[in-house]
């Protein structure tokens, strides 16, 4: 009979628990606001902070509207 936890098991993996770290941001945050003011753009985050909460389904659905168009508006 095959022991398959023994054919699962490996000795050299070992879960590092510090992988992630968020880093600050800053930097790039300015830099990408320094770009949209330079081409007149808004920023994402400044389109989400000025609309009202949709769900994620409606989200979904604008996304689909936006990349193949939408005649019925």
């Amino acid at each position: 009979m095959l022991d398959k936890e023994k054919a699962n098991f490996c000795d050299f993996f070992r879960v590092n628990t510090k992988a992630y770290s968020k880093k600050d941001d800053a930097a790039a945050m300015a830099a990408k606001a320094s770009l949209a003011e330079l081409f007149g753009e808004e920023l994402e985050e400044d389109k989400l902070e000025s609309a009202t909460p949709i769900t994620e389904a409606d989200k979904a659905l604008d996304e689909l509207k936006r990349l193949f168009g939408d005649d019925s508006e």
